[in-house]
């Protein structure tokens, strides 16, 4: 390689890459993670079985029911604030440690809302066909949270 090229050019590319890397991952405004995405626990649909919810996951269960059914008992609560406080990467951990208590105490269900109209910073809907990318990345961010505990 030609030192001038190297001097005058690929060095200050290098720089200006970096440095824009740099702002990227500090000034996005979300915490940037990696969920494993091969190996994440296979999940099955919840159906009714006569007055039970109940899973098909494809195993033995025993017990009077179907093979491959399990019973599904539900506890959980309705989190209305879920979206709108992990939109912000200060309140993340607000959600973290909710769900890590839910965990604790046995929760199986947490319903939350997933959409919000308007102009506000945590619209999820912009306007007609036009969606805030930022409140979609939350929606993923709440998976990756809900396969941790």
């Amino acid at each position: 390689m030609d030192p001038q090229w190297r001097e005058k050019k690929l060095y200050p590319l290098l720089g200006t890459i970096l440095l824009l890397s740099f702002l990227y991952l500090n000034f996005n405004g979300s915490n940037i993670t990696f969920p494993n995405l091969l190996w994440q626990p296979k999940m099955g649909f919840v159906a009714t079985n006569s007055t039970h919810f109940v899973i098909h996951d494809g195993g033995d269960v025993g017990g009077g029911h179907d093979q491959g059914e399990s019973t599904v008992y539900v506890n959980g609560w309705n989190s209305y604030w879920l979206m709108q406080e992990s939109v912000w990467s200060p309140s993340r951990s607000k959600v973290s440690e909710m769900l890590k208590r839910g965990a604790q105490m046995g929760l199986t269900v947490c319903r939350t809302w997933a959409f919000s109209d308007g102009h506000g910073p945590n619209a999820l809907q912009l306007s007609p066909g036009v969606f805030n990318e930022r409140v979609f990345r939350v929606s993923r961010l709440i998976s990756v949270f809900r396969l941790k505990f």
